[in-house]
């Protein structure tokens, strides 16, 4: 009896001993665990975190491209308009000239009319009445 006695000793105590192992496994793996759902917590803040900023990088480089291409619009939009302005002011000056080349001719052909009919009549032209050959304006 007192060999099962110590036998059953024995055995409570291996049993306790390995419940003892048990235990400390069981509470090494908690810890691990633990620490590593806190590293993966980080690591997961960390990533929203990024992609926060990420974000936010987008959308003010959206914004800045977006402001960029309001100011080419309305550059070009004055483009257009002093192209406009100068099409305008280039056809009126185009017509001024041609106005002003048509004076020039009619003005060197009652020239010529004049310098031949003084010349018919026996008057030798005098330097204000001969015909000269006015300066046009080159287009």
């Amino acid at each position: 009896a007192e060999r099962r006695a110590e036998k059953a000793d024995a055995r409570a105590e291996d049993a306790r001993r390995t419940a003892d192992e048990r235990s400390r496994d069981a509470d090494r793996k908690r810890e691990a665990a633990e620490r590593d759902t806190a590293a993966a917590e980080r690591a997961a803040a960390k990533a929203k975190q990024q992609a926060d900023d990420a974000a936010a990088d987008g959308r003010k480089e959206a914004s800045r491209l977006r402001a960029e291409a309001k100011r080419q619009r309305k550059a070009l939009a004055d483009q257009k308009a002093a192209h406009a302005v100068l099409a305008t002011t280039c056809q009126t000056l185009e017509a001024k000239l041609a106005e002003t080349k048509g004076r020039w001719k009619r003005l060197a052909t009652r020239e010529t009319a004049l310098a031949t009919a003084l010349k018919t009549a026996g008057t030798p032209p005098t330097k204000e009445s001969a015909p000269a050959t006015p300066a046009t304006p080159s287009s």
